[in-house]
């Protein structure tokens, strides 16, 4: 055996011994919810914070949170500051028994700003002297469209006629804690 071989056997031992004694962190490992975040809001980058007071080795997991939960949905309503972990997503939102209507967008919605809880202002073709309001349930990917998913209940029997129109959405109101 070289000399050069056998350097590389001893770091490649000593390298898993090192990781053998680390404490594993996997499970522990969280960040932080920027505001409130109603269940079914999508995941994204902007809408939480690193934590301060992570050990080294959750520092080297938190990558790997936050890949996972990019693009899943909150299982349950997140105070603002509150930790996020891999036991709050879910991969696809929950509306048991609601009956929706879809709004396709054209382009990624800023997270921020429109999500789950965000209050919109609906109409098709003309605009309506009066606003049609409707809260945002959840909002899915459809191939590289967004779809706003709105409770059907917000909406007049007269206002989702059957039109070739596209529905045209404007937000009214930043998501928040109802």
């Amino acid at each position: 055996m070289t000399t050069g071989r056998f350097l590389a056997f001893v770091y490649a031992v000593a390298m898993l011994g090192v990781a053998w004694f680390l404490p594993w962190h996997g499970d522990a490992s969280y960040v932080r919810a920027v505001r409130y975040l109603g269940a079914n809001t999508r995941m994204a980058r902007p809408l939480w914070t690193e934590p301060r007071d992570q050990s080294v080795t959750g520092r080297l997991e938190l990558g790997r949170l936050e890949d996972e939960l990019v693009g899943k949905y909150l299982r349950r309503p997140v105070e603002a500051d509150a930790r996020l972990s891999r036991a709050d997503a879910m991969p696809w939102p929950d509306l048991p028994g609601e009956e929706i209507v879809q709004v396709l967008l054209d382009e990624e919605p800023d997270w921020l700003m429109l999500n789950q809880g965000s209050t919109v202002d609906v109409w098709i073709g003309q605009k309506r002297a009066t606003p049609q309001y409707a809260v945002v349930q959840a909002i899915v990917a459809s191939g590289r469209k967004w779809i706003v998913l709105l409770r059907r209940k917000d909406f007049a029997a007269d206002v989702l006629g059957n039109t070739a129109d596209k529905p045209a959405l404007h937000l009214v109101r930043l998501p928040h804690k109802p």
